[in-house]
C-alpha cells in the first residue's frame, strides 16, 4: 500500500480494502491536526471484515486510542514492545470482526 500521509482526509481507495495497517507513532503525531477518532474511524473504513491492525505509539495516547477501537467493535490487546514493560511505547493490536448475517 505504502505510506499515506494525510489522514485528516478519506483516502481514496475503491475498489481496494486491506487486511493489515501498521501505524508507527501515527496517532500521536498527528492530533495535533487531526482527530484521533476521525482517523480511526478511517483505518475501519478501509479495513476488510477480519483484517488487523498494530498500532505502536506512545502510552499517553494508548487509553485513548483502546477506547475507540473498544467503541468501533474491534477487539484490542495491549502488549508490550521488545523495550519491556518499562518503556515509553506500547503496541495495540486490533482485529476488526467478520460481519455476521
Amino acid at each position: 500500500m505504502g505510506v499515506m500521509h494525510d489522514w485528516c482526509e478519506a483516502f481514496d481507495t475503491y475498489p481496494r480494502t486491506y487486511d493489515f495497517l501498521h501505524a508507527a507513532n501515527l496517532l500521536s503525531a498527528e492530533r495535533k491536526r487531526c482527530n484521533v477518532s476521525s482517523i480511526m474511524l478511517e483505518m475501519d473504513r478501509i479495513l476488510r471484515p477480519g483484517g488487523r491492525v498494530y498500532i505502536r505509539d506512545s502510552i499517553a495516547i494508548m487509553d485513548e486510542i483502546q477506547d475507540i477501537a473498544k467503541a468501533m467493535g474491534w477487539q484490542v490487546t495491549l502488549r508490550d514492545t521488545s523495550e519491556g514493560p518499562h518503556a515509553s511505547y506500547r503496541v495495540l493490536v486490533c482485529d476488526k470482526h467478520l460481519l455476521h448475517a
